[in-house]
This record gives structure tokens, sequence and C-alpha cells, in this order.
């Protein structure tokens, strides 16, 4: 029988560490999950009062000790002054799950202020892109001022956290690229100290660093798929953006270099080729590796993006020469173990999509979980570093979770990310 993955047993024979799964629908009982590790005695009694006859035990999830007892004739619960009313116990619970109820619906508050504070500094981004050609100098003042209030924002707080953003195909434009290369960029180069004056230029180069694409034709930029001779024509971007600061002359030094190589690699190749890396700053390095990630999560061509956790991996496989391997360290080190976006399965076999990760808790964000029992519009968004007994398993690839779960967790085709409000006080 212990060799099943599973079998049921009668509710007299619970004891702490067999790990259970009520087969409950989510109103039927008092515990956050379904699914979860008997603990203590105080569990079990909790379980016996549910009037299950029986439950399901998970065989690979139990503890060996736990599943031995099974052998012995049922144990007893102690009674006694340490064991509570059980009546009381249960209203404890069910007040605690309401409670955690409460702190979900106040986590997915502050998700939607986060998005929409993002479109609202797409918004003045997408102002600033268009007023590049009509009134240069006034975009240039507004692209100082969405860079201020962002810098603002990681200036408030030691803890940075960055969170997801859902977007379809059809919204996604330069505007959120340079947004999403802008936060990553400076969420990166706040964990390196940078001063605020280099933060001010970093953020700057990254959300201008593809102003040359407004010279090109409109519908060269819409194909998803460009010729060898269209993407050389593409890459004289770099050269129109260039021209254009120059002439304007109101940007930095720092800005302009970065708009100058930042398709550029460290080994010389890329465009345009270099013959010293150093001719590289250390700005425009930060800027390449977050506008290469947001180029494999939100690519082209939107039927082949990478999940965030592939995009990191491929970081390192393939531009560990090319970009700055110290740098591409960091950026992992920071936001790399599960990023925002990435679908995971959690060690009680639920599926989740991480909506935000914290600098200092890489391994405990926040995710979202898929209950088919909770309505997708309750679905439970938790903290982990909160809920010790969940965590992450590992993270899944694109098509190793059903078409349900990725509608019920609102997965889009595009990513965005921001910086949460909690993260600013």
């Amino acid at each position: 029988m212990l060799k099943k993955e599973s079998f049921y047993i009668e509710i007299e024979r619970l004891v702490p560490g067999l790990f259970v799964d009520l087969e409950l629908a989510w109103s039927q009982h008092p515990f956050l999950f379904p699914r979860f590790r008997i603990k203590n005695t105080r569990e079990v009694r909790q379980i016996r009062e549910l009037g299950l006859s029986r439950v399901r035990i998970i065989t690979k999830k139990s503890q060996a000790d736990a599943l031995q007892t099974l052998k012995s004739p049922p144990p007893l619960v102690p009674e006694g002054n340490d064991v509570p009313d059980s009546d009381a116990d249960l209203n404890t619970l069910w007040q605690q799950k309401k409670d955690s109820l409460a702190e979900a619906e106040g986590f997915k508050k502050e998700h939607r202020r986060t998005t929409k504070a993002y479109r609202e500094t797409q918004k003045r981004i997408g102002n600033v892109i268009r007023n590049l050609k009509l009134a240069p100098a006034n975009a240039i003042r507004d692209a100082d001022e969405v860079i201020t209030d962002i810098t603002a924002m990681l200036a408030e707080t030691g803890n940075i956290v960055i969170s997801m953003v859902n977007l379809s195909s059809d919204e996604f434009s330069s505007q959120h690229h340079a947004l999403n290369v802008t936060v990553l960029a400076l969420a990166l180069g706040k964990q390196l100290n940078l001063s605020e004056a280099q933060l001010h230029d970093l953020g700057v180069g990254c959300m201008l660093h593809d102003i040359g694409k407004i010279m090109l034709p409109a519908p060269l930029l819409q194909k998803t798929h460009l010729s060898e001779q269209e993407k050389q024509v593409v890459l004289t971007h770099v050269g129109h953006g260039l021209k254009m600061l120059t002439r304007l002359d109101i940007v930095s030094d720092q800005v302009q270099e970065m708009v100058a190589h930042h398709h550029a690699y460290l080994d010389g190749s890329g465009h345009p080729p270099t013959s010293d890396a150093d001719d590289i700053s250390s700005l425009c390095r930060i800027l390449q590796i977050a506008n290469h990630y947001d180029n494999m999560c939100n690519p082209s061509v939107p039927l082949t993006p990478l999940s965030p956790k592939a995009a990191m991996a491929k970081l390192f496989s393939d531009f560990e020469t090319k970009l700055d391997s110290q740098l591409i360290h960091q950026f992992v080190r920071h936001f790399g173990v599960y990023p925002p976006g990435t679908v995971v399965q959690m060690n009680d076999d639920s599926i989740a999509v991480v909506i935000s990760v914290r600098s200092e808790a890489l391994l405990s964000p926040r995710v979202l979980i898929y209950n088919p029992d909770i309505p997708a519009k309750q679905a439970l968004m938790i903290d982990l570093t909160d809920n010790q007994d969940l965590s992450i398993r590992h993270a899944l690839k694109p098509g190793e979770y059903p078409q349900e779960v990725q509608e019920y967790l609102g997965l889009e085709d595009r990513l965005g990310y921001f910086i949460s409000p909690s993260a600013s006080g």
C-alpha cells in the first residue's frame, strides 16, 4: 500500500508528518490550501473536526516515519490543557483564512496600482517619442522628468520590488520596450550603488536608446520577418539616433555614447564594430543586458518569446562573451532566480505565476496561484516569505501547463516591468 503514489486511510489514523489532500472545495475547509503536510497534533484534530471518514495521503510528500506508523495500531491524539477546544480552534483557523484572503486582496490592489503606474509612465514615454520630431527640446525635458520620477521611487527604498505587468501583443509597442529596459536597468544600477547622476544618465539613455527608429519607415519596423538587408537597414537607427542627439546638444555625452554603442559587443562584433571594449561604458553595458533580456521576453515575432527564466539562462549561454559577464551575473543575482512572469510549480504541485520579486528574498517571491475551486477574480496572491510551508519546486516552460491555467492567471504574450509601490514605502 505505501508504495502507491497516493492512498486513503481512515481519519483516525492521521498523524503529523503525513501529506494530505483533503479533496474539498475551497469553501469547505478552513485551511489556506487543500493539500499540505500535517505539522502537529493540533492540525490532526482540526482535520478530524471536518467530518471526513477518510483522507487521501500523498506518499512521496509524507515523512517516512509518519508512513511507518501506519503499520501500527491507530494512535491517539493527546488530550489535555495544551489542546484547545476544537470548535474554538476551528473558528480561529477560519479567521486566519479570512485574514489571509484579506491580505491577498491587499496584494492584488497593490499590483493594480503598479499596473496603473506602469501604463501612465508608458504614455508619458509615448509623448516623449512623438515629440522628438516636433519639439525635441521639450521631449528631452519630459524624458528627464520621467526618469527623475522613477529614480525618486528607487531612492526611497533599500529593497527593490520589481513587478510584472501583463500586456497583449496588440498593445505592446516601442514605448513599452523603452520603459521595460529603463526599469530593469535602473533597478540593476541601484543595486550596483550608482550615483544619482549616473542613474539619471542611465535612465535617459535607456529611454532614448532606440529613438533613431522614428527615422525609419513604419512598415519596416512592423514586419515580423526581415531579410538580411532589411536587418542592416534597421540597424541604421543607431546612427540616426546619435545624429539626432548630437544635433540637439542637450543630453550628456554619456547618454550619447549609450545610444551609439547599445548594439556593439565587447568581443568587437555587433554594430558598429568596436576595436576596444573600453569604448563601451559601464552604463551602456547595463543597458545592453536589459535590452537583450527584454527583446528575448518580448521579441518582434510574438510567437517566439522566451520565458523570463529561459531568457536569463540565454544571457549566460549566448552572450557571456559579448556582454559584460560580471554584470550578467549581477543581473541574474538580483532578478533571475524566478523573474517576474515566470510560471512555476509549487511544492504542493499547484501552479502559479511570479508576480513580483524582492532583491533580498529571490527564492520567496509573491505569486498568484491557480486554483480552479476559486474564481479567477478571487485568485489567491501570496507572499512566500510569509508562507514557509509553500515553496517553488521549479519553473515551467510554455506548453508544460494547460491553457486553462494561462487563462485563469491572466497570462498574456507580452510582459512589462515596473517598480512596485511597496518598494517606495
